[in-house]
């Protein structure tokens, strides 16, 4: 007598959607290297125009919707009076912050993602985007924060107080307690919109090119998919970002009676927003959009391009 064994449901390898978590973390962090080496030096002159150190140095222009000389300007000077490296200020803490939070973002994003489109019956809807593009943006923002701190410090001080990103970790938790290291994150939640109409729109616009073509994007397709998106979603929610680096800069220092006295000057996210406005008006609130955007374009559609490029190679190699 023969006895049947059950039939069981092939069970498939180790795939991406099991490890998903860790192929879009190495694909992210890659991605994000690449971009952010070869856009550093806006980095510094959006960081600079952003920050009120420097609004008496360079104007604010009054078509702040357009890309103007200031941008010129300050790369010139940075270049004359601090050399080459001076366009490269805090490059260190960039890649070092760039590098975990993209990957985080894009691991947290891809796994999210797998989750709520499981629970929408396997429909990738743009809610589902959505969420997990917030999810993704709270996540990353708050892990990360503190770099972003040290690294506006340090690339605001050019008169090399902060020797080192060590250096300028304890000055700050020294003088301004660990919550230091957490200014201007309300301005970074509030930098959730930006994120989230960012994946929206890509996710959205690489949907549309796969219903248009029977071939999936080239690497030049996912590049203009990721900058188009990074270009609307800047120009919808761009004051969070001076908002943000604001609430950063590091406090005013004075002597009184021979004690050091540190003065915080943007205190809070509707605080900082009313004064830029009052001392400098609506353009103040979009001061350094010029090199914002030179710098975060390409960057994000370098990045895309190569995490999409890896994402593959690492799937192929994976399966």
């Amino acid at each position: 007598m023969t006895t049947k064994l059950p039939i069981h449901p092939k069970v498939p390898p180790p795939s991406l959607k099991q490890n998903s978590s860790l192929l879009y973390f190495t694909a992210g962090g890659l991605g994000a290297f690449m971009g952010a080496v070869a856009t550093a030096p806006f980095d510094v002159v959006r960081t600079r125009l952003q920050s009120s150190v420097y609004t008496k140095e360079v104007s604010t222009p009054k078509k702040y919707f357009a890309f103007n000389s200031a941008t010129l300007s300050t790369l010139r000077k940075i270049a004359f009076n601090e050399g080459i490296s001076g366009l490269y200020s805090g490059i260190g803490a960039n890649l070092f912050g760039i590098i975990p939070s993209r990957a985080i973002q894009f691991a947290t994003y891809g796994k999210t993602k797998q989750f709520l489109t499981e629970l929408n019956s396997g429909i990738e809807s743009t809610g589902v985007h959505l969420g997990s593009a917030i999810t993704a943006g709270f996540v990353t923002s708050t892990l990360t924060n503190p770099i972003w701190v040290v690294k506006t410090r340090v690339q605001l001080d050019h008169s090399n107080t902060h020797k080192s990103y060590w250096k300028c970790l304890k000055h700050i938790i020294k003088n301004e307690s660990f919550f230091g290291l957490y200014k201007g994150i309300s301005a970074s939640y509030l930098g959730l919109t930006e994120i989230s109409i960012q994946w929206v729109v890509y996710e959205h616009l690489k949907k549309n090119q796969k219903k248009s073509s029977s071939q999936k994007p080239s690497l030049l397709e996912y590049m203009s998919l990721a900058g188009l998106a990074k270009l609307i979603a800047s120009f919808a929610s761009y004051p969070h970002e001076v908002l943000r680096t604001r609430m950063r800069q590091k406090p005013t220092e004075t002597t009184i009676n021979n004690s050091k006295v540190f003065t915080v000057k943007y205190k809070s996210l509707s605080q900082s927003a009313l004064l830029i406005f009052k001392e400098e008006g609506i353009p103040g609130l979009y001061g350094g959009l010029s090199a914002h955007l030179l710098r975060v374009v390409p960057n994000t559609a370098i990045m895309f391009m190569a995490f999409e490029f890896f994402l593959e190679k690492f799937s192929q190699i994976q399966n």
